[in-house]
């Protein structure tokens, strides 16, 4: 990812950049979600998050860690712009419904720079 040339408000921009994806085997559905809620559970309000951003190190205090349905999914607080730099890591949570092929919730952990 490229960092502009020019940097930007943080009011212009939104709470999340996708920077990255984590590949991991599993060998289940059950498996995945297991992880994916093992990694939001472990992150309560006040933790420490760090991120790499052009050979520095970041740090985001966890601030809140929610729960939505697909269905319900709080999109723009989760992707709207805010007033100062912001971190959201996502994760599919909850049952695994076979049809769809998908889990019916994520996990989002909201986070700012400290």
């Amino acid at each position: 990812m490229e960092t502009p040339a020019t940097p930007h408000s943080p009011a212009a921009e939104p709470a999340t950049t996708p920077v990255s994806t984590v590949t991991v085997t599993v060998n289940s559905p059950d498996e995945m979600r297991e992880l994916g809620l093992a990694l939001a559970k472990q992150l309560r309000p006040g933790d420490l998050v760090e991120v790499q951003q052009g050979g520095a190190w970041v740090s985001f205090a966890v601030t809140a860690v929610g729960r939505y349905r697909k269905d319900a999914f709080p999109t723009g607080r989760v992707y709207g712009p805010t007033p100062d730099p912001q971190l959201r890591l996502i994760t599919c949570s909850g049952d695994f419904n076979s049809a769809q092929r998908s889990y019916v919730d994520n996990t989002v952990v909201y986070a700012v720079a400290t």
